[in-house]
């Protein structure tokens, strides 16, 4: 474990250091007060993993360092044992106001100051492990708000949209009967769940597919994720897109950026052969193939229709 110890006593300071007291395995970074201390935080390359800071010190004392240490993004929950030679519970209690999560007596019984390290130490391991699992949740948020947030900002070229704008779109075009060709395409490669680690690479690969897609059509083209590896999508005009065509090309886009295994087992088809619809027939159309195929009410899928939820 690496401490940051703050203490005006040099005397202290290599107490603390001597690899008999707390042991071999820890790294002790010895300085002298506040100032000393927040610039040991700001050049360390990783944050250290508890501090021992006396609580009065030369300049800005102890409690107020809790207080700045805390400010820090990376020092929020990270474990301060205050170390003090006062009886004083008023001044205890207000160390631990300012963000101390431990307190060791002046002058130190071994066995004590070990105990409370040890504390740290596993407090610390808690810390670590809430903010590795913490990442991981982030990753995963990114790709349940936005699997395509790193993409350009949408636009009537890109025809990438989220789910619910694609169906928005189709409900809000003019009244009337309109030629549109549904399709959609399947990534067997994006079926199954992503676990949260996997959650980056998960959401590079749809836009590597997506963006093959929409550079691989002949024709003005929506395209909308609704999960388990299925694209929804939707041409204008009464030119239909060639499922065959589109297929090969997308494929073949993949392959030449060296994406051969999201490429492999890719298809493309028709949602239904109708090319003539209203809006609200299209988007039941467009529903009922994804409440089949991609089971988009599933609990256990978190690529349902909630992935492009718009805000």
């Amino acid at each position: 474990m690496r401490i940051l110890a703050v203490d005006d006593d040099p005397i202290i300071l290599d107490f603390l250091c001597d690899p008999d007291v707390l042991g071999g395995t820890h790294v002790i970074t010895p300085v002298s007060c506040a100032a000393d201390a927040l610039r040991a935080i700001a050049e360390a390359d990783t944050p250290f993993d508890a501090l021992l800071i006396d609580i009065y010190l030369p300049g800005q004392n102890g409690m107020a360092l809790c207080g700045a240490v805390r400010k820090l993004n990376d020092y929020d929950q990270t474990p301060i044992v205050i170390m003090t030679a006062s009886n004083d519970v008023d001044l205890i209690q207000e160390a631990f106001s300012a963000g101390a999560t431990d307190f060791v007596r002046k002058p130190f019984d071994g066995l004590e100051l070990l105990t409370r390290v040890l504390v740290a130490e596993t407090l610390a391991d808690a810390v670590q492990k809430r903010r590795e699992a913490q990442i991981r949740v982030n990753s995963l948020s990114v790709l349940l708000t936005d699997a395509f947030s790193l993409l350009p900002p949408q636009s009537a070229q890109t025809g990438l949209l989220r789910y619910m704008e694609l169906e928005n779109r189709l409900l809000t075009a003019p009244q009337g009967c309109h030629a549109l060709h549904l399709f959609h395409i399947m990534v067997p490669h994006a079926e199954r769940t992503p676990k949260p680690q996997e959650a980056e690479a998960f959401a590079a690969d749809l836009r590597a597919v997506a963006s093959a897609a929409l550079s691989s059509g002949n024709h003005k083209m929506d395209l909308a994720y609704a999960g388990h590896g299925l694209f929804v999508g939707v041409t204008y005009g009464r030119r239909c897109e060639s499922m065959s065509a589109l297929q090969i090309n997308i494929v073949k886009s993949l392959i030449e950026a060296g994406q051969d295994r999201i490429a492999d087992g890719i298809t493309c088809g028709s949602i239904s052969g109708t090319r003539v619809w209203t809006s609200r027939t299209a988007v039941a159309a467009v529903r009922h193939f994804v409440n089949v195929h991609a089971d988009c009410s599933g609990s256990g899928d978190v690529m349902d229709d909630e992935l492009f939820e718009v805000a």
